[in-house]
């Protein structure tokens, strides 16, 4: 098993895993930590494991059922804010608040966001003729290309 983000850190993380129900991700456990810090992280799986649109107040409590110290509303606010900003989740207003959702479902979809948004196309012609050796990725990538969205 990999180290844990302790390890990775090289401080304790105030992370209690049991906090989210994980049984809906599409992510393997431990991917999503490679794209995104730790506070990020256990954000996006409470977002995905509630499967809708939900408040600040919602993944507070969500993210709040076993953790000590306790996020305060304002970080929760904060964090989600970030992640809508990077595209990884949707808002919109409800109300006099937001309400947020999940723009992606996978560690690998946040990846390729991050590639793009700092590289562009550039990042898609390098990507491309990486895969030229591979014959699969090339039929993956020819049938994506051709399906319609």
């Amino acid at each position: 098993m990999p180290p844990g983000p302790a390890a990775r850190y090289g401080r304790p993380i105030d992370y209690d895993a049991r906090v989210v129900d994980n049984s809906t991700m599409a992510t393997p456990p431990g991917d999503l930590e490679k794209v995104l810090g730790p506070l990020e992280t256990e954000v996006v799986r409470a977002i995905w494991a509630a499967g809708d649109a939900v408040t600040v107040g919602e993944v507070l409590e969500r993210v709040n059922r076993e953790r000590r110290p306790k996020l305060a509303y304002t970080t929760v606010m904060t964090v989600l804010s970030r992640l809508a900003t990077k595209g990884i989740l949707r808002r919109r207003l409800q109300g006099r608040g937001y309400v947020y959702e999940a723009a992606v479902r996978t560690a690998a979809e946040i990846a390729v966001r991050n590639v793009m948004r700092d590289f562009g196309d550039a990042a898609i012609a390098s990507f491309v003729e990486e895969s030229r050796g591979d014959p699969k990725i090339m039929r993956r990538l020819a049938r994506s290309l051709r399906e319609e969205r």
